[in-house]
């Protein structure tokens, strides 16, 4: 049973992610992505990520674009955490946009195409936080009686999926550059690239149906069960992309430049900024903390997650 179902129903949404699963068990099969490193299409994130995201927008909103809806702008903090995720997801994606530019008319064009996951992963995000509601005006409210936000998943569905992808592509060049023989072949390398995909998907999926469902007499005991089973896509997504990048660590070429320990220490960041978001939930969930007070972690999880470490990874990488 849902809780305050929203008018109309998004059939969209739930037709977008019907398409993605369905490409995901074909990829898991070999019948599609079978490169997913080939550059020419690397443009596709763009019309692919933010295309998804407006569709289920729309599906859960009928497209209310008012900026700030919903939100008391004359407090100076609610005005702080609303401007800041905007000013600097806003900043990266032109920072990213220029690079990627500059690199096209460089000596190093036939690599500016990494740029555009990138670029997906800001935009989206950028896009969310500039219409997000306020926690007055929320379309829904989950099995804790608390504001949810489902744009919200579906904006960490689409932009961890993106960074999945910015990873593994920087992984393949790093591998593909070495002179000594390869730590993992093609095959499987994309292969920890589908499991990180499906993982994701799974935790954004499942993690919005503990939050989401309610089942009359049955506690809140069926939204924990639904947190332990995105706990753990999650860590199959995490051991994943950590798997990918120890395999970078080790490459012989990476440890003479003298580069590997920080991409240990990208791994480790990696690791502690993305158990935050969990924690976050969490205490929500257990009303540890103020709604507010909840966004704003999720505020500051997101531009760790996706402002310093994808930032300063992909900048090192590319340089």
């Amino acid at each position: 049973q849902l809780v305050n179902p929203p008018p109309p129903y998004p059939i969209l949404g739930l037709m977008v992610y019907g398409v993605w699963l369905t490409y995901l068990i074909a990829a898991k099969k070999n019948l599609v992505m079978r490169n997913p490193s080939q550059l020419n299409r690397l443009w596709l994130c763009w019309p692919i990520s933010l295309g998804s995201y407006l569709v289920s927008q729309y599906s859960l909103t009928n497209l209310d674009t008012t900026i700030g809806a919903g939100r008391d702008l004359s407090d100076p903090l609610h005005s702080i955490i609303f401007a800041l995720p905007i000013a600097g997801f806003g900043l990266l994606l032109m920072s990213e946009f220029v690079t990627w530019l500059f690199a096209t008319l460089g000596p190093q064009r036939a690599f500016a195409p990494l740029r555009h996951p990138v670029m997906s992963v800001h935009a989206t995000t950028l896009l969310y936080y500039v219409f997000e509601p306020g926690t007055e005006t929320c379309l829904m409210f989950d099995a804790f009686s608390r504001p949810l936000h489902p744009l919200r998943y579906v904006m960490w569905t689409i932009s961890v999926s993106s960074m999945c992808l910015a990873l593994y592509l920087v992984v393949e060049a790093v591998l593909e550059a070495s002179r000594d023989p390869r730590s993992l072949s093609h095959s499987q390398l994309r292969g920890m690239l589908v499991d990180a995909l499906l993982g994701c998907y799974g935790t954004f999926v499942l993690g919005f149906l503990g939050s989401r469902l309610r089942i009359d007499g049955a506690g809140t005991w069926p939204n924990y069960a639904f947190f332990c089973a995105a706990s753990a896509c999650f860590y199959l997504m995490l051991h994943r992309l950590c798997g990918m990048l120890g395999h970078v660590i080790r490459n012989r070429r990476i440890v003479q430049l003298g580069t590997s320990q920080q991409f240990m220490a990208i791994r480790v960041a990696v690791i502690g900024v993305w158990h935050i978001f969990p924690l976050v939930w969490l205490l929500g969930a257990t009303h540890l903390v103020s709604a507010f007070n909840e966004h704003v972690g999720y505020v500051v999880c997101d531009l760790c997650a996706k402002y310093l470490l994808l930032f300063v990874y992909l900048s090192h990488v590319n340089a």
